[in-house]
């Protein structure tokens, strides 16, 4: 899939498909600190560090914007890649603890 915005991206997906990362999208979107930008990169949403606040860029590149979280739908399945976490597993291991604890609150109510 070729998409140049999110928009198109999330309008070329099958409606179950859709809903599940626009659903995830939200959510990102409501908790993600202000800073961030939200596009498209490496043909996936992505959310990243503006070249205006880290003009380095990915893997020192100044033309690509430092990735932080990416968001997408593949062919065996949907994947979430929290490229923060690289190296930091106590941060990983609160957002485990968090996604378990989202988990539980769905399943009471």
């Amino acid at each position: 899939m070729t998409a140049s915005t999110v928009a198109q991206y999330l309008a070329a997906l099958p409606a179950d498909r859709r809903a599940a990362l626009s659903a995830v999208r939200k959510a990102i979107n409501e908790n993600l600190p202000d800073g961030y930008e939200e596009g498209m990169q490496f043909g996936m949403i992505g959310w990243y560090v503006p070249l205006s606040v880290y003009p380095a860029g990915y893997g020192e590149n100044p033309k690509v914007p430092l990735s932080f979280v990416a968001l997408a739908s593949q062919k065996s399945g949907m994947v979430l890649h929290f490229l923060c976490f690289y190296g930091r597993t106590h941060s990983l291991k609160l957002v485990h603890q968090r996604i378990q604890e989202e988990r539980q609150e769905a399943r009471h109510g």
